[in-house]
Formats: structure tokens, sequence, C-alpha cells
């Protein structure tokens, strides 16, 4: 008879053999996948190609002609034609009066071997200066901005000396001084290198850190006080220092001290990826002297409190000298006196002449805010209005007393300074994201638009991002953008960046080019219309400590890189219909105003320059002395018909 098997014990054992073979392919096929998810991804990464944008379409922005009465700032003071400080001048509006080349392209990289946070500002003739930070063989540094190459150096290696400062020497007849303030000495020099003074600042830096201490060591840059006739630095502790600007003499018995507190400790990267970024930077940059930590954990301690009491410049009013200082808020302030400020504190300071030759520093306005502010504060072109982004995602606008007129928000946490125009009201803001236009219109502020960043195809979750301060030139909007691979709401990890050109109308791109590096620094632009970068690797450090990433990257880069214009007719023709646009802004019977005629000579200028090295700079010359002579006369309709017949003349020859 046969046996008979139950119908579990007849079916258990192939139940459990197809389960087990079952699993084992799902892992597999599962397996299969992500590497050919992997696979794509980084061939994707890899082969990324930027959109294509051809020539850009004429300009149309026309600004509000009511907003371009305002005053020009007197000597020294230098013409608003490139950045003549971190943020291009004394107010830290970001804008400049001329140009930017429509089409450019990467020209040279120079001092590679330095990390660059600041910078580069310009003379009139184009050169350019920088402070590198913990790197390379100079605290400061002169390249030839056609060429990249040195013209001159101070030796050191110091936590660096921000952007330096360029000023008129009114002193010394067409000429100009480059002003390189360190911790413990203040220096000014000629535009050759020539020592004018130097100074003692009064502050001693610590010969070592001990774990866990703050570098009190690196400013921001140096500002100009026109009451006072002063330079000004301020550093990351706090400390505020001043000298005379012609002969070097302290101003301040001591150093003035902001009355904030350190700054309380936020969140920050695991510590893995810390350390690699850490390795990778000193790799590339050096050890940093006698500190316990590596270069990118200095630069989170910036970012996310770490002690210090000042995270960004500092502005100074051209019109009434009020100094304008985003720091940390008094300990007291977050209700919890513990020795650290969770707070953001926005001061107005007065450099007050108490008698002949002394001076002292006093607080005239204070506004305190939750959380606090990256932003350097941002001042009005007519010095009413005072304007930064706190760490919630609010623009914020104040009167010049620091109380408080409107704020809306963002949506996302304003990661840069202000850019603030002086046509129009506008304002250009950004957070990881966008790059947004906004317009003052007195009570409030207004959306315009968010820049349409298309510069690449969007996959595997990576979008198109902003990446830096933006930069309002007379022509359009400068801005550092890329693609990314987004973290959270504050922190992006680039693979690709370049430099985008934005319509000051629409905020559509007009083109993009890729530079080789990023910057933290600003995208100064030089008075060839040109764009200089501060190569600052500190996202991308991020970006190569990623194993899965670093193999679609290129190395690490320091120094400054120019992208250059590629076509001089088309920066010519920019910069001539800049000009026209404007003044047909303006009234038949009205005149012009005086910083309009500045600019329009400065455009003029530059049109002039960009047609030099095909030699027709000298054939449009004349015209363009024609214009400027309708202008001054009052006759701005003649001045327009001159500019038309020269634009359309250069686009037929180009």
């Amino acid at each position: 008879m046969r046996k008979t098997v139950s119908q579990d014990s007849a079916t258990s054992r192939p139940r459990r053999f197809t389960l087990v073979r079952c699993v084992g392919l799902g892992n597999i096929c599962l397996a299969v996948i992500l590497v050919a998810a992997t696979l794509a991804f980084l061939s994707y990464v890899r082969n990324l190609t930027p959109k294509t944008y051809g020539t850009p379409a004429p300009l149309a922005w026309v600004p509000e002609p009511a907003a371009l009465e305002m005053m020009v700032p007197a000597s020294p003071i230098p013409v608003n034609n490139s950045f003549r400080t971190l943020h291009s001048d004394t107010r830290c509006s970001d804008e400049i009066a001329t140009a930017v080349a429509p089409m450019l392209t990467v020209d040279w990289s120079a001092e590679t071997n330095m990390f660059v946070g600041e910078g580069p500002t310009f003379d009139d003739e184009g050169n350019l200066y920088f402070s590198p930070v913990y790197s390379g063989d100079a605290s400061l540094i002169s390249l030839d901005g056609k060429t990249g190459k040195r013209r001159w150096a101070i030796p050191g290696t110091t936590s660096g000396a921000g952007a330096p400062l360029v000023l008129d020497a009114p002193e010394l007849p067409g000429k100009q001084a480059v002003y390189h303030i360190l911790y413990e000495t203040a220096r000014a020099y000629t535009t050759d290198g020539k020592l004018l003074w130097e100074t003692p600042t009064g502050l001693t830096a610590p010969k070592e850190l001990l774990p866990g201490m703050m570098d009190p060591t690196h400013n921001w840059g140096s500002n100009y006080h026109p009451a006072a006739d002063a330079v000004l630095g301020l550093f990351v502790d706090g400390k505020i220092v001043a000298f005379h600007r012609k002969t070097g003499r302290p101003l301040l018995r001591e150093p003035y001290e902001i009355p904030g507190a350190p700054a309380m400790d936020s969140e920050k990267p695991a510590a893995w990826l810390v350390n690699r970024a850490d390795d990778l930077l000193e790799t590339v940059f050096g050890e940093i002297p006698h500190a316990d930590k590596g270069l990118f954990s200095v630069l989170l301690d910036v970012l996310f409190g770490g002690g210090v009491k000042v995270a960004n410049y500092f502005s100074i009013d051209p019109v009434t000298s009020r100094i304008f200082v985003a720091a940390t808020a008094p300990d007291e302030a977050d209700g919890t006196v513990d020795g650290r400020s969770e707070w953001g504190g926005l001061y107005g300071l007065e450099l007050v002449e108490t008698q002949k030759g002394a001076w002292k520093m006093e607080v005239a306005a204070t506004a305190t805010f939750e959380g606090g502010t990256g932003s350097t504060p941002t001042i009005s072109a007519d010095g009413k209005r005072v304007y930064v982004g706190d760490n919630f995602g609010a623009l914020i606008a104040f009167d010049r007393d620091l109380s408080e007129i409107w704020r809306l928000t963002v949506g996302d946490q304003l990661v840069a300074s202000v850019a603030v125009s002086a046509e129009g009201g506008e304002l250009f803001c950004v957070t990881i994201n966008d790059i947004i236009k906004y317009r003052d219109i007195g009570d409030r502020g207004e959306e315009v638009w968010r820049a349409k960043l298309d510069m690449y195809p969007e996959r595997f979750g990576l979008k198109n991002v902003n990446l830096l301060t933006p930069t309002p030139t007379a022509n359009a909007v400068v801005v550092q953008v890329g693609i990314a691979l987004p973290v959270n709401r504050t922190a992006n990890i680039p693979v690709r960046t370049g430099v985008g050109i934005l319509d000051r109308e629409t905020g559509a791109l007009r083109n993009y080019i890729e530079s080789p590096e990023e910057s933290i620094s600003v995208s100064a632009v030089g008075p060839d219309g040109g764009v200089y970068l501060a190569n600052s690797p500190t996202r991308r450090a991020l970006t190569l400590s990623l194993p899965l990433l670093r193999s679609t990257q290129p190395p690490l880069m320091g120094g400054v890189t120019r992208l250059a214009s590629t076509s001089p007719e088309a920066l010519a023709v920019e910069a001539i219909r800049a000009a026209r646009l404007r003044l047909s802004a303006i009234g038949k019977d009205e005149a012009v105003p005086p910083r309009l005629e500045q600019q329009c000579a400065l455009l003029m200028d530059q049109v002039i320059q960009a047609l030099a090295p095909d030699n027709t700079g000298d054939a449009v010359a004349g015209h363009l002395k024609t214009v400027m002579t309708s202008i001054q006369s009052g006759n701005t309709e003649h001045a327009v018909e001159t500019l038309t017949a020269m634009e359309n003349r250069i686009r037929e020859a180009g």
C-alpha cells in the first residue's frame, strides 16, 4: 500500500526552497538595479554639459528715472566701475555702474595654491589685490588683471586680512593706495607695492590656539570713513580699529569691541565628513599654523557660530559716515546669561571726535533679533535704509536708526548679503536655491522675479541652484550658479559651477559659462567688464569627500580666476545701450542727475577700452566725446541720437 503524505508535509519543503530562492533572486535583482542606477548617475554627472545660450538678446531693461537722483561719493572714494571693497563700495551695494561682458570665457587662473575667501579688489588700471587665508607665502598679493602674473607681494602667512581697500590718494596726484589691516599691524601701500605707512593696531594675536579656541585674527576687510578720513578694520572677535587714511595715525585710544557675546554653536555636518574635508583642504592649501583644527572646520565655525561675534563685512554710509555692523547680540538679549548669544544684533555706530585728533566709537542705534544673520548690512544709495536677512528666511528693511520699516518672508534662509541697486529700489537676494529680485516701494517690499536657472538638465534629484551673492551691473546681474545635490534647506553639494548673466528685467539667463572652481566671496567685476572669482572651495570640499562623487570632480583649486570678454563689440554695444536707455528715460527738459552723468562717462570709457585692441577705440572716441558734451549741456536728445547711431555702426561692423 502506497504511503500517503499530508498536504502540509508534501508542500512545506518546496515552499521553503522557493522562498529562499526568491529572496536570493530579489536581492540580486535589487543589487543589479542599484549598480545600474549608480553607474547611470555617475555617467550623468561626468557628462553634464551646460545649455548653449548663443548671442544674448539686446538689453531692454530701463530703471525708473526718479531713482537716478542720488549723491556721487566724493574723493578719495573712487568711481564705481569695479570692486574697491569686498562688496564693491563702502555701503556694500555689490553693484557697479559699468557693464559686464555679456559673452565670457575662462582666461586664466593664478596663485592656485592659495585659499582666497574675500576679494579681489581693483585699482583704476585694472590690477587686482587679495589676501589669502592661511595659505601661500604672502599676506597681500597684487596681480596684473590682464595676464594674472604676480606684480608684487607682501610676505607673511595669516588668517586673512579680508578684501584690501582701494582708495584715491589726493595727496599723490593721479595715484591710488591699497589698505591692508592685519590683527597686529595696519599698512598702506601704493599700487606699486611701496609702503606708505605702518602702524600697530594695539591688538595681540594668541601665540597658540588651545583646543576648541577660536582664532580671533581674521579681518573681514577694510572700509573707509569719510568724516574722519579714516580706514577701519573689523575682526571676527568684534574688535574695530581705525587709522587716519593719509598718515596711519590711530584714531582710537584702544580698539573698540562690539558689545555682542560669542555665538552659540549650531548643528554641523557629520564629523567623518568634516574630517575628510579638512584633509582635502590641507592637501591643497597646507596646514593651519598654531591650531588644532583644519581649514574646513574653521570655516564651519564662522558659518555655524563657533564662538565668533562677527561673521561678515561691515558697511559705512558715504554721506553720513554712520557705520553698520551685523554681529551677535549681548548675552542677555536671548533671555539666558550663559556667556553665549543665540540672537543677532545690528549696530549703528558713530565715530565721534571728542577733541582735535581724538576719537571714540559710540553705539547710536541697535536692533536685536532671534537667530542672527549671515548678511553684511547693505545701505541704500540715499543712506535712508539698511537691509539684512535673518536666519529664518526674512528680508528686513530698517531706517538709519534701526527701526524696522518692513519685512517679508523669502521662503528660505538668506545665505548672503543683499545686493542693493541705486536704481529702481531694486534688491537682489539669494537663498541656497534661488536668486530673487525685490523692489522697495516704501512701506513694503514686493517680489519681482525669481531667476530662471536652466543651465543643466535636472535628473537624479540634482537641481540648478544659486551659489553666491549677486552683482548688479549697468546691463545685467552677475551670479555664480551651478547644479547640485540638495542636502537640506540650508546646504547643497555642487557637482558643476559657473557664472551666469541674468536679465535684470526678467531674471532669465542670458548666458552661462562654466568656471573651474567655486567661491564663497563675491562675483567681482573689473573695469574691463570681466568677472574675477576668488577661488575658495568649501562646498566642493564636501563633494570630493563623498567617495561616490570624487571620481566625477576636478581637483580643488585656489587662487583667482578671470573670465574675460570674448566679444569686445558685444561689450561695447551693451555699454552704449545701457547709457542710451538711461538717458532716454530722462524728460526732455530735465537735467541729467550727477550720478547718471558720471555713469555715462564711465560707460563711454569702457567702450573705448573695449575697442582699443582692435584699433577702433580712437574712431569712436570723438563721437563719445560729443555724447558727453551733449549730456553736460542738457541736450540729452542729441546724446541719445548719437549713441543710437554708434550702436548701429558697431553692430554692423561686427
